[in-house]
């Protein structure tokens, strides 16, 4: 029995990758299957991913921070309240 999903896809992504498949010779939809079967089958995505180079940096940031955290390094500021924090992210 199948069973209707709804999921949210980008506007421009869903143009770009139906014309893709339609070029390949299948539809959005035949495509998602093979991939969820493709990802069944294997037991992980059928894919290696990747990560772009600011994606990275934030890992690799947030990861020091947390390491600053449980060293409790007296130079990491720390907030009282969430006012005080955002005025310092948006005004540097």
């Amino acid at each position: 029995m199948n069973k209707t999903t709804s999921i949210r896809i980008d506007e421009q992504l869903k143009e770009e990758a139906t014309k893709l498949f339609s070029e390949l010779g299948i539809g959005l939809n035949n495509a998602i299957i093979m991939f969820l079967k493709q990802a069944v089958r294997e037991q992980q995505l059928p894919f290696q991913p990747t990560l772009n180079s600011t994606t990275l940096s934030a890992i690799k940031e947030s990861e020091d921070i947390i390491r600053r955290i449980k060293e409790k390094d007296p130079t990491l500021k720390g907030y009282d309240d969430v006012s005080s924090m955002f005025h310092d992210i948006f005004n540097d």
